[in-house]
């Protein structure tokens, strides 16, 4: 995870970037439904998006969205490799990192 540390679309410790010193884990987010984290909840926060949505991975490897607005958990990839060929893909879009826009990307590739 460190590799990746504060890389992303804003730097100075804004949102939209990898997680720099601190990866706290799904059910350290506060006072949340812990039942929406599932199997989740002791992931790690790897990436920060700029309109609040988190990527959460876990020992695995395994990545997925915690969408901010409904409270879901959405899978993004079973292991670490697929995760950087999906978000190297993404990034060619140039469009913003988020759960909404991930979402219609993947649609996009499955037509």
């Amino acid at each position: 995870m460190q590799r990746f540390a504060g890389s992303g679309e804003e730097m100075e410790g804004m949102a939209g970037q990898f997680t720099f010193r601190n990866w706290p884990t799904a059910s350290d987010f506060g006072p949340r439904n812990d039942d929406s984290f599932g199997d989740w909840r002791d992931a790690k926060l790897f990436c920060a998006a700029v309109n609040g949505d988190s990527v959460f991975i876990k020992p695995d490897g395994s990545t997925a969205w915690h969408v901010m607005e409904t409270d879901d958990m959405i899978t993004i990839s079973a292991t670490l490799e697929q995760f950087i060929a999906t978000y190297a893909d993404f990034r060619n879009t140039h469009g913003v990192f988020d759960s909404w826009a991930y979402r219609e990307f993947k649609k996009g590739q499955n037509k």
